[in-house]
């Protein structure tokens, strides 16, 4: 029972980490739109965010698979 519930929690560490990367790229996009198009200042803009949104989705992810594992807990 304890093996289900880490995983279980794992899970949700993970989903809550592209839960996370989803508002970042909401809000971001958001803030970029705001501010008018500026051609290539723009894209490149964008392509920031999305390299962020992604290191934000696969932290998640990992955090979630160390919590599944295990390998977080304290060692005494």
């Amino acid at each position: 029972m304890r093996t289900l519930m880490r995983w279980l929690l794992g899970a949700g560490v993970a989903l809550l980490g592209l839960v996370v990367a989803a508002v970042w790229v909401r809000v971001s996009l958001a803030w970029s739109d705001s501010r008018g198009w500026e051609g290539q200042a723009t894209e490149i803009r964008y392509l920031v965010f999305a390299c962020i949104a992604l290191a934000i989705a696969a932290a998640g992810l990992v955090l979630g698979v160390l919590v599944g594992l295990g390998r977080l807990r304290r060692r005494r």
